[in-house]
């Protein structure tokens, strides 16, 4: 059974990937596709545009600049995605990929158009032991080095794809400047005005927990707010005065949060306020 063209090929094995990705997402199946759509289709379907001769390069040099090519493509690719609207995802990466390769693949037929058979690229699934023998020491050795190094990478893949994943659960504290957003905090107050900061909790933690809110000026404690009782990743945000009763420079005003009961605290946030 033969082929006329390997890209051919490539091109149904691309399509099957992104069919694979849409329909199961998180499957081993993409993880063993996806290793040679990225690093082997992109850079072979450019050196078949470039070089649409089987003659016109060896086979050695043809493999070695399909590979080399494509860890040069794809992260030019995502580079330039990080740069669009789009931005960068498992769907962006994999449809730019499959385009690239499917354009490549046109330009590669386009330019073979009035070659022979024999002087294309012809995928057979004759198996020709003889074949084997007769090539060079040195070219047999970096085939089976390089089918090693991709057996390695796929299966470190699976493994890492299989084991428990461990995340670290925490909480996000953080203060926001009276507009709302995370900058135009007050540096400046002045004796007897009530400066206002918003202060924010999001629980990101496992589990149901309960905070407490600690305010301290130069070291002591003025305000307290609590106990407040967040579900898992629900937000929750205060409107806070600080209320000066001396002045001077670089007054701290500290926040610190305290978590279910505990006397010591988890995290804490500052600033540096001029009081006149």
């Amino acid at each position: 059974m033969k082929w006329k063209s390997e890209l051919f090929v490539i091109d149904v094995f691309t399509v099957l990937l992104v069919i694979v990705i849409s329909f199961f997402p998180n499957g081993v199946l993409r993880i063993i596709l996806g290793l040679p759509f990225i690093a082997f289709c992109p850079g072979y379907t450019l050196t078949a545009a470039i070089f649409p001769k089987i003659s016109s390069i060896s086979g050695i040099q043809r493999l070695a600049l399909s590979i080399g090519l494509s860890l040069a493509i794809v992260p030019l690719i995502g580079l330039t995605l990080n740069y669009t609207t789009w931005g960068i995802s498992v769907i962006t990466i994999v449809s730019s990929i499959a385009f690239f390769i499917l354009s490549m693949s046109i330009v590669a037929l386009i330019r073979r158009r009035n070659l022979s058979d024999s002087e294309i690229t012809i995928i057979s699934w004759k198996l020709n032991l003889s074949s084997w023998t007769k090539l060079d020491r040195l070219f047999r050795f970096l085939i089976v080095l390089l089918v090693v190094v991709i057996l390695a990478g796929l299966g470190s893949s699976i493994y890492v794809f299989n084991k428990p994943k461990s995340f670290n659960y925490t909480t996000e504290f953080y203060l926001l400047g009276s507009d709302g957003k995370a900058d135009d905090y007050p540096q400046t107050a002045y004796l007897g005005d009530n400066t206002k900061i918003i202060i924010g909790i999001i629980n990101q933690e496992k589990q149901q927990t309960t905070y407490v809110i600690k305010m301290s000026i130069n070291g002591t404690v003025t305000d307290q707010i609590g106990p407040i009782s967040l579900n898992v990743n629900q937000k929750w945000e205060h409107d806070m005065t600080l209320d000066f009763t001396n002045m001077g420079d670089n007054q701290r005003v500290e926040f610190s949060l305290f978590e279910n009961g505990s006397v010591t605290s988890t995290m804490s946030t500052y600033l540096l306020i001029n009081v006149q």
